[in-house]
């Protein structure tokens, strides 16, 4: 096999299991299987795609993806029990991004952090799914939504950049264009550049005895997982009921484009989705890779190349760092289209306000019965604020330099590099913050 990816046995790979998820080493240690019980463990470049367009794919020669149908006869028996789809999967190194990719859009779903499995869905699903809808999802090695803040589309500066890496992808015109250049910078400098996901995959002969007492522990460890990864989801009707009924009580009748935004921050805001916030760290992908690209070849100057990836807010940390949504890069899986293409960005971002002001307020004076679920915890947890570039004649909306003055984790992406916060963004031309009110500072920002 290449030495991208190896078939191993439990003794083998046990090691770093238990490194990364002892609960899940442990009940495997209890079976004590034998070396039939087989993982494949796969190195993925940053940017690789793990799953795209319903093809699964592992690691190959020098950087390029074998596919699924490409693979030997006995490792698509071992892997292909997940039709379509990823096999069982744990992260062992860095992480992986699950995203929807829906129309033109780019969907963070999640960022996989390791010791997490995935893929579990559908192998303890029934044979007759109401929702397969494996045509959306796609996978990556590391962040697929990263983006850099400052502008990076300048064509003087760009046909440089790609001119010493030899790149082909063009000028970017969004924000998730982006991602293809970093992940083509980060292909040109292997093995210079040597971050990699690890996965780890779980063969067929693992899920042939779960209704076998013996494997009892493993096919629960294996449910619960499921069952707590998919929380929110299991109980999303509750939630729309919720809110159509504050809309309701209170005589509403939002923009639905508006009401689809809105409501998207109030998921963030309970951790069903996540934001964007500044990588702080490499475990989403060779971030000051891409930052010295940028600095000495493109050669970006008055700003510094602070890269943004998917971040899930929590409430209940205390140090919990800020994330952040952009009207400039809509990521909500369910988005109305916009009724008007002539109102500008600050409009609609006052319209987002005013609506968060009802829901809350309306979480509050109404008895929902929720307990002390996540969103009954919102009007007393988390802080929206909005921020746009000119706000002008718009007090409740702050300018968006602020963002830097209370949220210090720019301060740490930025204070190697210098230059200016880019607060004209595109991003932040109509954003929103969401953080914990714990940690909030002042109404200035």
């Amino acid at each position: 096999m290449p030495e991208q990816f190896k078939q191993l046995t439990w003794q083998q790979v046990r090691t770093q299991v238990h490194s990364v998820n002892p609960s899940l080493a442990s009940v495997i240690d209890a079976l004590s299987p034998s070396d039939k019980f087989t993982f494949i463990k796969a190195d993925y470049p940053f940017g690789s795609e793990i799953l795209s367009h319903v093809q699964f794919n592992l690691p190959g020669n020098n950087g390029n993806l074998t596919p699924f149908n490409g693979l030997k006869p006995g490792l698509q028996k071992a892997l292909g029990y997940n039709y379509q789809t990823n096999p069982v999967s744990l992260v062992l190194k860095n992480s992986v991004e699950l995203f929807i990719k829906l129309d033109n859009r780019i969907i963070p779903f999640a960022l996989i952090q390791p010791g997490r499995l995935f893929g579990l869905w559908r192998i303890l699903d029934s044979q007759y799914s109401h929702c397969p809808l494996i045509f959306v999802w796609g996978i990556t090695a590391g962040a697929r939504s990263m983006f850099m803040l400052p502008k990076i589309s300048d064509g003087i500066c760009h046909n440089r950049l790609k001119n010493h890496f030899n790149l082909h992808a063009g000028k970017p015109g969004h924000m998730q264009d982006h991602w293809q250049i970093f992940r083509e910078i980060t292909h040109s400098m292997q093995p210079d550049s040597p971050w990699n996901s690890e996965l780890l995959f779980f063969s067929k002969e693992w899920f042939e005895h779960l209704d076998d007492p013996a494997w009892a522990n493993f096919h629960r460890y294996l449910l619960r997982s499921a069952w707590e990864n998919n929380s929110f989801w299991r109980n999303q009707f509750i939630w729309k009921l919720i809110f159509t009924s504050i809309e309701t009580r209170r005589q509403l009748k939002p923009n639905p484009y508006i009401a689809d935004l809105t409501q998207q921050a109030f998921m963030v805001s309970v951790g069903a989705l996540p934001g964007f916030a500044p990588a702080t760290d490499e475990s989403a992908g060779p971030v000051q890779t891409i930052q010295a690209a940028y600095r000495e070849f493109y050669q970006l100057k008055h700003y510094p190349p602070i890269v943004m990836q998917p971040k899930f807010f929590s409430q209940s940390e205390t140090t919990q760092q800020p994330v952040y949504l952009s009207l400039q890069y809509p990521s909500a899986i369910e988005l109305a289209p916009r009724l008007s293409t002539r109102t500008h960005a600050i409009a609609d971002l006052e319209a987002i306000q005013m609506l968060t002001k009802e829901y809350i307020d309306g979480l509050l004076a109404e008895d929902f019965r929720i307990g002390d679920t996540p969103l009954a915890k919102v009007p007393f947890k988390v802080q929206f604020d909005h921020f746009h570039r000119a706000p002008i004649n718009y007090p409740d909306i702050y300018e968006s330099k602020q963002i830097s003055q209370a949220d210090k984790n720019f301060h740490e992406v930025n204070s190697p590099h210098h230059g200016e916060f880019p607060a004209n963004s595109s991003f932040f031309n109509g954003c929103i913050r969401i953080s914990n009110k714990n940690n909030h500072h002042t109404n200035d920002a």
